[in-house]
């Protein structure tokens, strides 16, 4: 027997409603149906760091593309990053791109680095808008350049525990 002991915002992550709102769904709580599906990759490697991602450019990208129940991926790549002292450089997405996917009823949203926030904002309007309408958030996935489609089948696994906001967790694409 090994004890483990681990931060829950290690390596690829799924944050739940809970992690930003109080009576919010935890990591145990997430419907796993939500978490398995078809997932769109959307590419915004062309933005620099500290650039938005604007709602005019997300529309752009993924309105004939994304339907109702998707998984969404934003393709940045900048995984190659993690856990070096660029892991924080990156775009951000505009609280508006986040509103107009909420309104498109994603079921989970998904980033190839840190996160989706404006790092200049101590707020996390980004994270509030997701979780109030119940869509987890996960933060620095991994091998999104491997995938040649833009539409794929994923598995996201977390592990259901109770009160835990947010947990490491496997996330598996399956192209046609």
């Amino acid at each position: 027997m090994q004890e483990i002991t681990l931060w829950d915002h290690v390596g690829t992550h799924i944050e739940s409603p809970y992690h930003a709102v109080k009576k919010g769904a935890d990591v145990s709580q997430l419907p796993i149906a939500n978490l398995i599906g078809d997932a769109v990759i959307l590419d915004f490697e062309h933005k620099g760091f500290g650039e938005p991602i604007t709602e005019d450019e997300m529309r752009q990208a993924g309105e004939n593309l994304i339907r109702e129940g998707d998984i969404v991926f934003i393709k940045t790549g900048l995984s190659k990053y993690y856990h070096t002292e660029h892991s924080h450089d990156r775009p951000y997405l505009a609280n508006d791109a986040v509103k107009w996917l909420v309104e498109r009823k994603i079921h989970c949203l998904g980033v190839d680095c840190s996160g989706i926030e404006n790092r200049t904002i101590k707020e996390q309007p980004n994270h509030r808008t997701l979780f109030e309408a119940g869509i987890p958030l996960i933060e620095h996935l991994n091998n999104l350049n491997a995938l040649q489609e833009n539409r794929v089948t994923v598995f996201i696994l977390p592990y259901p525990i109770k009160g835990v906001a947010s947990f490491p967790v496997r996330v598996i694409a399956i192209e046609e």
